[in-house]
């Protein structure tokens, strides 16, 4: 797959916790740390950078963290705002790290992606047209590959029907126990994944 005009939209950061308690986490250390927007119920804190697009939000065993679109993405910048929410919350303990890439591109010499899909990456197409007694017209398909701990997920879908557009997720998921292997991972990965991800799907 030759990709062309590959655009990404947005980036999303998971973390998986141990259970907290949200009424232990200081609002004013929020806005401390530059945080504004706070909004508070019994189930979650959201909150948004004061000088940015980002936004976050706290669970008792979720924590999510949007950079607002990628027009001024910077990953030095994303993981400042990221870090500075976890420094906040006491006694954290984590257990996965997802990150999440939106983006949307085109297959060079196609005009249609959903049928690149079926007749490159859908398995028994004709077969499965038999079973349905219909023609399959557009296709998706996820791909996760790695170790059970590690691993990528490719997830490729048209948004329209016969339309050279191809919506693409890619997301990484990792087993992080400690608070301090957070930022290593973080800066590891969101400085050079996403060109991992391209060069697998170069090769579908």
């Amino acid at each position: 797959m030759e990709i062309v005009n590959f655009k990404l939209n947005n980036v999303v950061v998971v973390i998986i916790i141990d259970p907290i308690n949200l009424q232990g986490i200081s609002i004013d250390a929020l806005k401390e740390k530059g945080y504004a927007q706070i909004v508070v119920d019994p189930n979650a804190i959201i909150f948004k950078n004061s000088k940015g697009l980002e936004s976050g939000l706290i669970q008792s065993v979720r924590l999510e963290f949007n950079s607002g679109g990628v027009k001024t993405f910077e990953s030095k910048k994303f993981i400042s705002f990221i870090m500075r929410a976890l420094n906040v919350i006491p006694k954290l303990s984590s257990k996965f790290l997802g990150i999440n890439y939106f983006a949307n591109t085109n297959i060079r010499n196609e005009n249609n992606a959903g049928n690149y899909i079926k007749l490159n990456l859908l398995a028994n197409g004709p077969k499965l047209e038999e079973k349905l007694n219909a023609p399959v017209i557009s296709a998706a398909t996820r791909i996760i590959f790695g170790k059970q701990d590690d691993f990528l997920d490719i997830r490729l879908f048209p948004p329209k029907l016969e339309d050279p557009n191809l919506g693409i997720q890619f997301h990484s998921h990792k087993k992080i126990t400690e608070r301090k292997d957070i930022k290593e991972e973080l800066e590891r990965r969101l400085n050079s994944e996403l060109d991992v991800f391209l060069n697998k799907l170069s090769v579908l």
